[in-house]
């Protein structure tokens, strides 16, 4: 099959040119510049630091999205580690890239869209390897729903930012106690010292927990040092023993635990990590001879 065959399968509204990991050193900065013809979608896995979109500032953090339109001058600081994933896209729909401009430009990812978004990565790897074209439009459409799905959660975030109530397990900064459990990830913490530190009885704090967050704190305590150990395992070199000490686990309850929760030992997690392997993959010929 041509070149040209290939380049037919693609989403007529939307198609996908580069997906790329990229890691920032501590303090690094991204000097501010333009892209003319396309989106850029930003995610950033794991660090801190600032964005600046025209005349605007927005923190970054991990498991964020940041949208930079065409046109729009852009620049980075990091200040600390940081990897990022970019996707950068074109929107052929005039109708859909009005929509898209009406919406957030920046808002915390979803578990579900965050394992969305390295499905489409781990795709762009498999298609370098194997060029098949039904995998663009895979990338293509699939992509397009998940940052849909983005938009349409951030705004409806906004839109609610002064309710408590989530259907997915989230930070929940705005709760105090599911804060200080956050802080705390790594300490031998019970219900007696979460009761202690807030001065209630103990069946309180789980009472008004299961009314803000919808589970007890030490079960809020269980899924936040799970999200962890899943960051860790994909983002360090730190063993399995290593990463149970600091979440204040033996290793043998983290593994038992890992298994139970997730289907796989902790190991086998760390195999599967795609955002673990670089890549830099343009999927749209065009923008690859050009090195943009």
């Amino acid at each position: 099959m041509t070149i040209e065959a290939k380049q037919l399968l693609r989403d007529a509204q939307l198609t996908v040119l580069q997906i790329a990991r990229n890691d920032y050193s501590e303090q690094q900065r991204i000097s501010p510049h333009v892209h003319e013809h396309y989106h850029q979608l930003v995610i950033v896995h794991k660090g801190s630091g600032e964005m600046q979109l025209n005349d605007h500032l927005y923190p970054v953090e991990g498991r964020y999205f940041y949208l930079i339109p065409p046109q729009s001058r852009h620049a980075f600081y990091f200040n600390e580690e940081s990897t990022a994933v970019d996707y950068k896209f074109k929107l052929y729909d005039e109708g859909l890239n009005h929509a898209i401009a009406g919406y957030p430009t920046y808002g915390p990812c979803s578990s579900d869209d965050l394992a969305d978004l390295k499905h489409w990565f781990q795709l762009s790897m498999e298609y370098r390897k194997m060029p098949e074209p039904l995998t663009l439009y895979r990338i293509d459409s699939g992509f397009k729903g998940t940052l849909l799905s983005l938009l349409q959660k951030s705004r409806l975030r906004t839109v609610q930012s002064r309710g408590t109530t989530r259907s997915k397990l989230g930070t929940y900064s705005d709760f105090p106690i599911a804060a200080y459990i956050g802080e705390h990830l790594s300490d031998k913490l019970s219900l007696i010292d979460i009761a202690n530190h807030f001065g209630f009885h103990p069946h309180y704090i789980i009472k008004i927990c299961n009314d803000h967050i919808g589970m007890s704190p030490m079960q809020y305590l269980q899924e936040k040092r799970l999200e962890k150990a899943m960051e860790y395992l994909e983002d360090t070199d730190w063993t399995v023993t290593e990463i149970s000490e600091k979440l204040g686990w033996t290793t043998s309850y983290f593994s038992r635990l890992f298994h139970q929760k997730k289907g796989i030992s902790p190991s086998q997690f760390r195999k599967k990590a795609v955002y673990s392997l670089r890549s830099d993959v343009w999927l749209e010929a065009d923008h690859a001879a050009a090195g943009q």
